[in-house]
């Protein structure tokens, strides 16, 4: 009787060390690397827009997927914005990188100079403090000064996707 009084929290320890394993497992997961390739000199707002019919589909090339933009600030895809993820909802731990390009050339741009408006799956808090969901839509400002209030990317880019 002994016995199995003093292994009862030897088993119960071995469990938990059993759950935090795969909860550590399970959050070290990660998902692609993304890189946004914008030409050379372009600010202000840009938009990826997903599951756009007859679009190219999003790739996975050495772990990192690629949004090129047009001069106009859009990158279209027929992927849907959880592409690559590591789950549906969550896209794991993921470095994210945004370039100016020129032909082959690529340059960083400073984080400082990156602004996001929309998260990848195209939800926002909008000016009355209410999270509002635009499926399949991902805003982004790229300037060298904090863009002004009046700025609202996600409606330049479902302005621009209308025309």
């Amino acid at each position: 009787m002994k016995k199995i009084i003093f292994s009862l929290p030897v088993i119960f320890l071995v469990f938990i060390l059993g759950v935090l394993g795969w909860s550590k497992f399970q959050s070290s997961k990660t998902g692609p690397d993304v890189q946004y390739l914008i030409p050379e000199g372009k600010e202000g707002c840009f938009a990826v827009i997903y599951k756009v019919e007859g679009a190219e589909p999003l790739e996975i090339e050495d772990n990192t997927i690629t949004h090129s933009f047009s001069v106009d600030g859009l990158s279209e895809t027929s992927s849907p914005h959880n592409f690559g993820w590591e789950r549906e909802n969550t896209s794991g731990y993921i470095k994210v990188d945004y370039f100016y390009v020129d032909g082959e050339e690529k340059v960083k741009i400073p984080p400082e100079n990156i602004y996001m408006e929309t998260s990848p799956s195209g939800a926002k808090v909008n000016e009355e403090g209410e999270r509002v969901v635009y499926e399949n839509l991902s805003t982004f400002y790229i300037g060298e000064n904090e863009p002004s209030k009046k700025i609202d990317c996600t409606k330049v880019a479902l302005e621009k996707t209308t025309k």
